[in-house]
């Protein structure tokens, strides 16, 4: 991650600390809740970097969109922030390899084209999330952020040459894990259902820092949209 994510991250803490004490939100009794969140991910592209026979090797890949779950706890508290730990578990396929990229002392290669790929990309993840909102009506609009780890299961079973590519053919097994820094970025707005239930569709940006399997790196982070249910005890 770059020195801008990470900017993004504390200004976006920043503000939800500020805001939260304002004591403009609108949760007027504070308590426990739990909630449960469907989400539609679409990852962005990623990269997979390895050594090879003293070149750096990269390989572009192309993701289709997945599925996702989350399901968390928390404490509602009267200035309306809220605060919560988080499990959640996404689940993508590769799509396509994009680019094949070769340096190295005596050779520099890049080749571009679409491999058809088969195989998967797994994440578990343990986030702590602060969120703040206020009532606008019977809204209630929202911002929030989170950090924690996650883990992440690569499997690749095969890539296949395809006509009209002009990248070399290739046939590899690749499958490992690595435990790493996630954070995300939400926005969204909720709609209250009765005195305990809350619903609200949201946004949420999910970010990791490279995968370090034991031979190559991956990059992985995802845009997602959700909707989500929150129930208050």
């Amino acid at each position: 991650m770059d020195i801008r994510r990470w900017a993004v991250v504390a200004a976006t803490a920043a503000a939800i600390v500020c805001l939260g004490g304002t004591g403009m939100a609108q949760d007027r009794e504070g308590g426990f809740y739990a909630s449960m969140t469907g989400l539609l991910s679409l990852p962005r592209d990623t990269q997979r970097k390895e050594g090879l026979d003293g070149h750096a090797l990269t390989h572009g890949y192309s993701m289709k969109n997945g599925m996702a779950f989350v399901v968390a706890g928390g404490y509602i508290l009267p200035s309306g922030l809220r605060t919560e730990l988080e499990l959640g578990f996404r689940r993508t396929e590769f799509d396509k390899v994009r680019k094949i990229e070769i340096r190295g002392p005596d050779r520099n290669v890049v080749a571009h084209g679409a491999l058809p790929i088969d195989g998967r990309f797994t994440t578990f993840s343990v986030m702590g999330n602060a969120t703040y909102g206020t009532e606008l009506g019977r809204f209630r609009p929202y911002v929030g952020g989170g950090v924690g780890l996650a883990r992440h299961q690569a499997k690749i079973d095969s890539i296949a040459y395809e006509a009209g590519s002009d990248l070399p053919a290739a046939s590899i097994g690749f499958s490992e894990n690595a435990t790493v820094f996630a954070f995300q970025l939400m926005a969204g707005i909720g709609y209250p259902l009765s005195e305990q239930a809350e619903m609200w569709l949201g946004y949420r940006y999910f970010e990791t820092a490279d995968a370090d399997f034991r031979v190559t790196e991956m990059t992985f982070s995802t845009h997602n949209f959700e909707l989500g249910l929150l129930y208050k005890f």
